[in-house]
């Protein structure tokens, strides 16, 4: 349903209901203003209608035979009609407390109703509880549904500072967290307790600035009845948090179903073997990230106790993680009886002096042993020469039965490397079994003749592909990919210098079986390519796209028809004539957050990307980085 205003009085609005093909309906709406008297300017009013299509207070009225009612029919007080479904709708998107705030006190009727609906946001996942920190200071940011909170916490400096070594938190802490949570408590399923990020957290003064989780904070988490996901990201746990985590009186603990550890620190040394008790048997899904080799053990030892497996085991490895290659073996065996599906991420591109790094090389070439490995990310790193692990991991893939994704990314390789080269083209064109693939950096410098021979070894059964900075791309590789790959449903490209518009349009009519396209930095996308993408008979099955190269808006009338098949709009980036911005259109959630994830890497499911073990040119030139609005289903215009 869409809203054009027809007039404006001075109590409200009048307004014309189409649908999405622009046929009227035979009524006419008028739609009360709640927030004139309470400050709010009419312009920030019609905002809101273009957003959620709705208004607050819909008067219904019969029309006349051209669909409008004159202000002298309304008669408001023998015509009023109060729609909860709509209203819901519309409250929902009031996300600003405050706002929020000012609308309950106009009504009971709305009062009741704000207290029954969620907030949400465009731009947020709003399911999300997130603490984190921003500052050099004792002072949390708690956030949820696009509103932000500053709250007095307890760091690791603080109480250091204090004689009497405080084991709780401030009371003003305690107090608004209350509050934040009474309000907000229904819609949160996923809790983000993080503290300070991985950069400040490699410099050696910043730990003693981090959040103490104490145990009166988790009193007040347990107050959140439909939490299913966890994340411990950089915090000092206690050991009072611990003992009651582990217990069966704690509720949080014994309801979640996912659970993420990254850089946990202690009170107390005897407490890095007992913190892995906090792991309950309703965890299906854990997610390891920035864990030593040990603790690993330790948490292998306690998911020996349940009787059933996990679904999902996901472990991030770099330089740190072990200190023999034995302590490795012995870890991926006992972890593949453990799961159904073991995801293993290899970073390398950082720390090459460590003494680590040769451990992790050596490892490296052992994975192909693990049959339960589904899912392997590895950052091939700057140093390729006279390495034969890489030759030996390439060599082993094949035999990998129960792979399924594979993503390479890192330093670009150059011709010193073309034995590596070869070695992985070998490897991919036996690769039958895999259905999703990535390639992000590493193909900057190969030759054409050279990727023509990697379009041909690409495996047949592919149902995603994401090629990242593939600057010898051409028209005619598109093709070959078409033509090797006839299963494919979602297409990833960004940074295809030498693809030109013919080239798209080429893609578009070659890959008519697409559900999801991404094209990305690659020059601007023509008017006809917006046409194609809208026409049902040339890309019948398209869910969700994105864009880039726009340094203009495009016309109104070249969105429109694309946005009557594709009816959800986000807008990233800036229009000017250095940088250019991205239009994600979709139609399905679902299909437009999997095309998000094809274009990620080393990402951890639980708590997203450690910044730290990549190099910066890589690690940016990735693009923006996007939350999924956990209701979509609503037109979404953003800039940033």
């Amino acid at each position: 349903m869409i809203v054009r205003m027809v007039s404006y009085v001075t109590t409200g609005y009048v307004a014309q209901l189409t649908d999405h093909t622009g046929q009227a309906y035979n009524s006419t709406c008028f739609f009360i203003n709640p927030f004139h008297k309470l400050g709010f300017s009419e312009r920030r009013m019609v905002m809101k209608l273009d957003f959620v299509n709705v208004s607050f207070i819909v008067f219904w009225t019969n029309a006349n035979k051209n669909g409008l009612v004159s202000m002298d029919e309304l008669d408001i007080g023998k015509q009023v009609y109060f729609n909860d479904v709509i209203m819901r709708k519309v409250v929902s998107f009031v996300n600003n407390v405050r706002d929020r705030q000012n609308l309950e006190l106009v009504s009971v009727t709305m009062n009741d109703l704000s207290s029954r609906v969620p907030y949400i946001s465009f731009d947020n996942d709003n399911s999300i509880l997130d603490i984190y920190f921003t500052r050099v200071e004792p002072v949390m940011n708690v956030s949820i549904a696009g509103n932000d909170f500053k709250v007095m916490a307890l760091t690791s400096s603080v109480r250091r500072a204090c004689p009497d070594n405080p084991i709780s938190q401030p009371n003003v802490c305690i107090f608004k967290m209350q509050h934040i949570i009474k309000r907000f408590s229904r819609q949160i399923y996923r809790l983000h307790i993080g503290g300070i990020s991985d950069f400040e957290r490699r410099l050696g003064y910043i730990p003693d600035h981090q959040l103490v989780l104490s145990r009166d904070l988790c009193d007040e988490f347990d107050q959140l009845k439909n939490v299913d996901s966890l994340v411990l990201r950089n915090l000092c746990l206690m050991s009072s948090v611990i003992q009651y985590w582990s217990s069966s009186e704690c509720i949080l603990t014994n309801q979640i179903s996912s659970l993420c550890f990254h850089s946990i620190w202690f009170d107390h040394a005897e407490d890095i073997d007992n913190f892995v008790t906090i792991i309950s048997g309703s965890v299906r899904k854990l997610y390891l990230s920035d864990c030593s080799g040990k603790t690993i053990m330790n948490i292998v030892g306690r998911l020996r106790n349940f009787s059933s497996k996990l679904k999902i085991l996901y472990i991030a490895i770099d330089h740190r993680t072990f200190r023999t290659v034995d302590q490795a073996r012995q870890l991926f065996t006992e972890v593949s009886k453990l799961t159904d599906k073991l995801h293993v991420c290899v970073c390398f591109s950082r720390f090459v002096c460590q003494p680590g790094f040769r451990i992790l090389a050596n490892v490296i070439s052992s994975l192909p042993e693990f049959q339960q490995i589904t899912a392997v990310e590895l950052d091939l790193g700057p140093l390729r020469k006279s390495m034969r692990t890489y030759d030996q991991f390439f060599a082993g893939l094949p035999k990998m039965s129960q792979l399924r994704v594979l993503r390479l990314f890192g330093f670009p390789i150059n011709y010193g490397c073309m034995d590596l080269w070869k070695a992985m083209l070998l490897s991919i064109s036996q690769l039958s079994q895999i259905t999703e693939f990535s390639v992000i950096n590493l193909l900057r410098n190969i030759r054409t003749d050279e990727l023509r021979a990697f379009c041909e070894s690409l495996p047949a059964n592919l149902s995603t592909l994401a090629l990242h900075h593939v600057h010898q791309l051409q028209n005619d590789h598109v093709s070959l990919i078409a033509e090797r790959c006839p299963h494919l449903d979602t297409f990833y490209v960004r940074d295809l210098r030498s693809v030109t518009s013919e080239g798209t349009i080429k893609a578009l009519m070659e890959f008519r079986m697409l559900t999801k396209i991404a094209v990305c930095h690659s020059g601007p996308v023509t008017k006809q390519a917006y046409e194609l993408l809208a026409n049902h008979e040339v890309m019948p099955y398209i869910e969700a796209v994105i864009l880039g190269g726009n340094r203009d808006h495009q016309s109104g009338t070249v969105l429109e028809d694309l946005l009557r098949r594709l009816p959800h709009l986000r807008v990233i980036g800036t229009w000017n004539r250095w940088r250019d911005c991205e239009y994600h259109l979709w139609r399905s959630s679902k299909a437009y957050k999997e095309l998000l994830d094809a274009s990620c890497y080393a990402d951890c499911p639980g708590c997203g990307k450690d910044e730290t073990l990549f190099d910066p040119p890589l690690y940016f030139e990735i693009g923006t980085n996007i939350k999924l609005n956990a209701a979509c289903g609503y037109p979404v215009h953003e800039e940033k």
